[in-house]
């Protein structure tokens, strides 16, 4: 079931101190737990974790055999801390998974295809939702997950309902939430020339009064 091998060392010292030497290190603190596990502490190389992130076509819900030493266990990411600026990770939190358990992971949600209302009425596709929590088991979950627009006309929404799911899987969610629409572009209104109409009226009105003040003077 695991899919990338990933080395750790069990650690022993935390705070702050410790995390910085860690990280000049090339190693990052991070913690493992699980239903029926203690809390550990533990090292690991960033790059090797980013890397192998990269490379696995699952992302963040990238199965890992993580050996401590002669043992090991099968885990996922539960949550991942990045600098703000650079990028690289400064701890990671990983929870022990079991073959036989559903367990509810975020899938990026794909749109396929262009749609008939944006083809042949000019219309404009939105995407409402991005991610999606579905539950299946540890070996079931998807990379992502596709949506066929291209019958879409101008007004229709498409809901999760619509969605082909792969064996196995369900979402976390109203089958009747929408995720995709084809509406019609809004035009935007010509400007309103009232300011300019507002300067003309002002001269006229200027161009009045110097002919009064010149009757007033031959008078």
């Amino acid at each position: 079931m695991a899919d990338v091998a990933l080395m750790a060392e069990t650690r022993n010292d935390s705070g702050k101190g410790v995390a910085r030497k860690l990280r000049a290190g090339g190693r990052i603190p991070a913690i493992i737990y699980g239903k029926a596990d203690k809390t550990e502490t533990i090292s690991l190389n960033g790059k090797e974790l980013m890397d192998s992130l990269t490379e696995s076509s699952a992302g963040l819900n990238t199965i890992f055999s993580l050996k401590i030493g002669k043992s090991a266990k099968t885990v996922m990411l539960k949550e991942l801390q990045r600098d703000p600026v650079k990028g690289a990770p400064l701890h990671a939190d990983f929870y022990v998974i079991d073959a036989t358990q559903s367990i509810s992971v975020s899938v990026h949600l794909e749109l396929e295809g262009e749609p008939e209302g944006v083809r042949l009425e000019g219309g404009l596709l939105e995407q409402l939702v991005h991610t999606l929590t579905v539950d299946c088991l540890p070996d079931a979950v998807p990379d992502k997950l596709v949506a066929d627009v291209s019958g879409m006309n101008v007004g229709d929404m498409l809901h999760i309902s619509d969605i082909v799911l792969p064996e196995g899987v369900t979402v976390n969610a109203s089958s009747d939430q929408g995720i995709a629409t084809v509406h019609i572009k809004r035009v935007e209104e010509e400007p309103i020339e009232e300011e300019v109409e507002g300067v003309e009226g002002a001269e006229g009105e200027e161009a009045d009064a110097e002919g009064e003040e010149a009757a007033s003077s031959d008078d």
